[in-house]
């Protein structure tokens, strides 16, 4: 459209702003392009630009974004306006969008297995892994990829303390915080699998010793059932290499520096083991041992059987005693040949004599449990001894459990419920999801926020008064309008309290507002922790402003000019070659572009040319000289050049005086102002980096 056309750089940045940028918006509404998709896609309005101008392609893209002098919009910063824009809106909705992020919330939090709400819990490099995992889940999901762009600009949103939290309680310290990165993702399935979010679920009560697999299985959290868990066992086992102290293996001892970092305290419950009790229902296991608690002198203790008969108040089981050290993997039972427990005697007439059996203990069947919680025992007899070997379970471990429950019977007090919400997302959802119908089939009105956070300024303030208005917590009395400094009463009034109140001219006063608890906007969107009061596509916008500008500062060549005080808001005007902001002709467009290439040393060298086609002017020098490589500096260096520029500096001075005197307001005199230039660098034709010289008076 404007290849074979004669504009000027106002027009094709007019044609570009106005008709292409409102364009791509529209089209990419539902989806975040990436930088390098930005990038390709203003590459070649770039090329056509400079082209147009005459400007070389090494030319730096912050002259075409700059404010300042070109003024064409980026794709990549006019999506941060819309993108934020429109989520921050999308996220703070009370209407059936509102709840469907929310919903949408929920899953990205259960895929993802996070603990708390993605919008904050998620930073940018996690994001990249979790893409890696998740390939297909999270290509191009609008969510994840607009939490990505905020972190990446360093914007954050805070959340407000009235709504409700997506944190799921159950520990303090994430598994995830404990193990290396690069294990975590890398076993991120599997840990998904087991549902372990929290340390404290794969740690006894005490939280010195790491379970088993066995026992995380055992755990009424996990929601693993596959027969085929090679996966699972070789993730679990990476896990124990991490947390378990290379020298107290076989027991299991977590290792000094997770001991540090996950600290004591006590269990408040079991941490979803599941202990499960024997009734006068239950069917006998075949092999199986059971438990039970027996007061014995004043004390009570564990004692371990076989179930030899069940009544339905109490049961009578085989005892065995361990012959296992506690710690062990394992546990081996032996039967018993006759102890104190024994109540073979006291117990009367059975219904079947087992006549091998030396040691009969009764116990009450409320305090016997299953010690394997399997249809099948997994013990393993040794006929040579009569014993018994049960693999994958810890003595300590399961003792350890009983006498938390016991002590939580005693001391109820103690008990807090075990709170780890292993269906809080199916909850949530369930919630969210009746609660969406409900408004949609009641069609409620409901207030919108867009008016407060696109239009005003000082939205959470304008929120603020609009939540005490409908509070009726304040009342609006008639206010009359007068001009300013007049001689009202009432407004003599107001001064004089004001003035009474806030005399102290050096004193800082300011309004601290607590808006985190606001009824009308649950997010709020952030930028170092500061929280924006301004409306948000303009406050990015001046974002985007000051990041094009300082880019351009950054530039090589511009270095020097950091250091010195320049006034760099006469430069820019400077170019504006008095013109309107809706005027245009060629004329100032060719002036302001020779303007700018003397700014950013582009004028066509040989050096320049090289850039372009090495291969042609690789032996090239001076066309004037003919002795050095002519470089921006060297045009005006040039032996050959040494009585024009004389020349240029002697008119330039004269002109600068004829101008001052126009004014008619400022006296100085005439020789030391030609002194100044003689005597400083100002008159010097060189490249100084660290004083300003003539060469930068003609940039």
């Amino acid at each position: 459209m404007i290849l074979r056309k004669k504009l000027t750089d106002k027009q094709m940045a007019f044609i570009f702003n106005v008709l292409i940028i409102p364009r791509i918006e529209y089209r990419a509404q539902l989806i975040i392009l990436s930088e390098h998709e930005c990038n390709k896609i203003m590459a070649k309005f770039r090329i056509l630009f400079k082209h147009k101008l005459k400007f070389m392609k090494t030319t730096p893209n912050s002259i075409v974004h700059l404010k300042e002098m070109f003024n064409v919009k980026n794709i990549e910063d006019n999506q941060l306006q819309a993108k934020t824009t429109n989520f921050i809106l999308q996220i703070n909705d009370k209407n059936e969008l509102g709840m469907i992020t929310k919903i949408r919330l929920y899953n990205l939090q259960q895929l993802l297995f996070l603990n708390d709400n993605p919008i904050y819990s998620l930073r940018e490099k996690d994001i990249i892994r979790y893409k890696k995992i998740f390939t297909t889940q999270l290509k191009n999901h609008y969510i994840i990829e607009c939490i990505k762009m905020l972190k990446t600009q360093n914007f954050s949103i805070a959340i407000n303390d009235t709504i409700d939290k997506m944190e799921i309680i159950g520990g303090n310290i994430l598994i995830k915080d404990i193990l290396p990165e690069e294990i975590y993702f890398n076993n991120l399935r599997s840990i998904k699998k087991l549902n372990i979010m929290f340390v404290d679920q794969i740690l006894t009560l005490d939280g010195k010793n790491l379970l088993t697999l066995k026992e995380i299985l055992g755990k009424r959290f996990k929601k693993f059932f596959s027969p085929n868990r090679s996966l699972i066992e070789k993730s679990w086992k990476i896990i124990e290499d991490c947390l378990l102290d290379n020298k107290e293996v076989i027991k299991r001892r977590i290792s000094f520096e997770a001991k540090n970092k996950i600290g004591t305290s006590f269990a408040h419950n079991l941490k979803g083991t599941i202990l499960t009790k024997m009734n006068s229902d239950s069917e006998s296991i075949n092999n199986g041992f059971i438990f039970g608690k027996k007061k014995f002198n004043n004390d009570i203790i564990l004692v371990y059987g076989k179930n030899y008969n069940l009544g339905s108040q109490d049961i009578i089981l085989e005892h065995y005693i361990t012959v296992n050290n506690p710690d062990d993997l394992f546990m081996g039972l032996q039967k018993c040949l006759g102890c104190g427990l024994d109540e073979t005697s006291t117990i009367g007439p059975l219904e079947r004599i087992y006549k091998k059996s030396n040691c009969l203990v009764k116990l009450r069947i409320e305090d016997v449990y299953f010690l394997e919680n399997y249809l099948h025992s997994h013990a393993m007899i040794i006929q040579e001894t009569d014993s018994y070997i049960v693999p994958d379970i810890i003595q300590s471990h399961i003792e350890s459990n009983i006498w938390h429950e016991h002590k939580f019977i005693i001391e109820p007090t103690l008990f807090k419920q075990d709170d780890i919400r292993l269906n809080i997302f199916d909850f949530n959802m369930r919630n969210s999801t009746q609660n969406f119908i409900e408004k949609y089939v009641k069609k409620e009105k409901f207030n919108k926020n867009l008016t407060i956070e696109k239009l005003n300024n000082n939205i959470y303030i304008w929120a603020l008064i609009r939540q005490f208005i409908d509070l009726n917590e304040i009342i609006i009395p008639r206010i009359t309008k007068i001009k300013a400094h007049d001689d009202n009463v009432y407004h003599n009034f107001l001064d004089q309290q004001i003035k009474n109140r806030y005399s102290d001219r050096n004193r800082v006063y300011s309004v601290n507002f607590n808006f985190f608890q606001l009824d009308k906007i649950d997010y709020m969107l952030t930028w170092n922790n500061i929280i924006i009061e301004k409306p948000i596509r303009r406050f990015i916008r001046y974002y985007n402003e000051i990041l094009n500008l300082e880019k351009f500062f950054n530039l090589r060549r511009n270095r020097k000019y950091t250091i010195d005080s320049v006034e760099w808001a006469i430069t820019f005007e400077f170019l504006k070659e008095n013109e309107n902001v809706l005027q245009t002709n060629f004329h100032t467009t060719k002036r302001r572009r020779y303007k700018i290439k003397n700014l950013i040393e582009e004028i066509p060298t040989v050096e320049q040319k090289k850039l372009i086609n090495f291969d042609i002017y690789k032996d090239w020098k001076c066309p004037v000289c003919e002795r050095k490589k002519e470089t921006f500096g060297h045009v005006w260096r040039c032996y050959s050049n040494r009585k024009r520029m004389r020349n240029i500096i002697y008119y330039s001075i004269i002109c600068l005086i004829e101008k001052i005197k126009e004014y008619d307001i400022y006296t100085f005199d005439e020789t030391k102002l030609i002194d100044l230039f003689i005597n400083e660098s100002f008159g010097e034709v060189k490249v100084n980096n660290n004083k300003l010289t003539f060469v930068d008076i003609i940039k």
